[in-house]
């Protein structure tokens, strides 16, 4: 429950620059989901 630890941190402990890194941590995992999700679609002639 990574969404709920980051709510949790920035409004409830104030600690604003965990709760970005935290941010950051899941930005940077979306997009590398998204584009090893893209590569098993272009790997399969089903992206344009």
């Amino acid at each position: 429950m990574i969404p709920i630890r980051l709510y949790e941190t920035a409004f409830r402990f104030f600690d604003l620059g965990y709760a970005a890194a935290i941010g950051l941590g899941m930005l940077v995992f979306s997009i590398l989901v998204a584009n090893a999700f893209v590569r098993v679609l272009e790997s399969r002639g089903l992206a344009k």
